[in-house]
């Protein structure tokens, strides 16, 4: 019985140790905790946006602080400190530029272009010689002049017209303002020829002094220097070609009315307005002439109407252009425009009638043609 009554004691006695323990632990776990929050605070005192090198510092000692505790709250405020540390320290990332490129041109192009070559004067008497230097002296410098009949006779007004015809090929900007009158008398006879100017590119009322027309040739001259400064040395015969076309193309409209007074001249492919097939070959063949490339007019036949167009060169040979035909069936670079440019002879006789004998040599096939 004492025995048994000892046993209780003892184990009563273990009880209130026990319980004194637990009371110890939890004291001083409520001890850890409360240094823990106060470590907490202080170390949250000290997080201030200075430098990434002391934030960094802050949060390693909170770090360490917390696994001493172990306790989880104090463990989930840190890594939330942590999170939030990490943030601060991040920096907006911006994409790379791309490099510029550059177009490269093949250095081994053929640019060789070919030079404008003068037509030739036709077999002329000489008294036609005499006319054709006279009159074109007074054409280049706006003369009016009045050739009688009676006193020079039929024949020197025949030979005054001839000499006309061949100064309009030779000089294709004269044909933008000069004229020559056939003059009737009551009888119906010819009584003279009358040599004046006025402003052909003007359909309504053109004028005809003399200051007005010089004006309006000065600025066809300036336009033309304008349009032959897009020609550079680095552009191929077949480049420069293309270019030409282009500007006339995009300046000149088909005269269906028959009203302008430059239908065959080349004021209206570089000025602008409306002329016929002959305005549209003159417009090339003056400005190839300016730019010193091989240009010549072709006379023929298409779809059975009277026709003109141009003979080009390049290394590969002679080609047909004809812009006319380009400009009315479709927009520079279509598909419709380019099947008129830089054609073999085969290729124009599909559509077009040679009436000169003007053979184009080249054989490479610019465009391909489906009818």
């Amino acid at each position: 019985m004492l025995r048994k009554k000892n046993n209780l004691g003892t184990k009563t006695v273990s009880l209130v140790l026990s319980v004194a323990m637990m009371v110890s632990v939890m004291a001083s776990c409520a001890k850890k905790e409360e240094t823990a929050k106060v470590s907490e605070t202080t170390s949250a005192a000290a997080t201030t946006p200075a430098t990434a090198e002391e934030t960094t510092e802050t949060t390693t000692e909170a770090t360490t602080t917390t696994e001493a505790t172990t306790t989880t709250e104090a463990t989930t405020t840190t890594e939330a400190t942590t999170t939030e540390v990490t943030t601060t320290t991040e920096e907006p990332t911006t994409e790379p530029e791309p490099e510029p490129t550059t177009e490269t041109i093949d250095p081994n192009r053929d640019l060789t272009c070919y030079p404008y070559e003068e037509l030739e004067l036709p077999e002329m008497t000489e008294q036609q010689r005499k006319i054709y230097d006279d009159l074109g002296d007074k054409i280049a410098k706006f003369e009016p002049h009045y050739y009688d009949r009676k006193e020079l006779g039929y024949d020197y007004m025949d030979d005054i017209l001839f000499c006309a015809g061949v100064i309009d090929r030779m000089h294709l900007d004269y044909m933008n303002y000069y004229n020559l009158v056939e003059v009737s008398d009551d009888n119906g006879d010819l009584s003279g020829i009358r040599l004046e100017y006025f402003c052909k590119w003007e359909d309504q009322d053109p004028s005809h002094d003399i200051d007005d027309v010089k004006a309006g040739m000065d600025a066809f001259y300036k336009k033309v220097d304008e349009i032959l400064s897009g020609l550079t040395d680095d552009m191929t015969a077949y480049e420069k070609y293309y270019y030409l076309a282009e500007q006339i193309s995009n300046n000149e409209d088909y005269d269906y009315d028959g009203y302008a007074s430059v239908q065959a001249a080349p004021w209206a492919g570089i000025m602008g307005g409306k002329s016929v097939c002959a305005g549209y070959a003159a417009a090339m063949q003056y400005l190839c002439q300016r730019a010193n490339l091989y240009c010549k007019t072709v006379s023929g036949i298409y779809r059975g109407i009277g026709h003109a167009w141009n003979l080009v060169k390049v290394p590969e040979g002679t080609y047909h252009v004809d812009i006319t035909w380009a400009d009315e069936l479709g927009e520079v670079g279509s598909s419709e425009w380019i099947r008129f440019f830089m054609l073999t002879q085969e290729q124009i006789l599909i559509e077009h009638e040679v009436d000169d004998d003007t053979v184009a040599t080249g054989k490479k096939e610019y465009v391909h043609i489906y009818i």
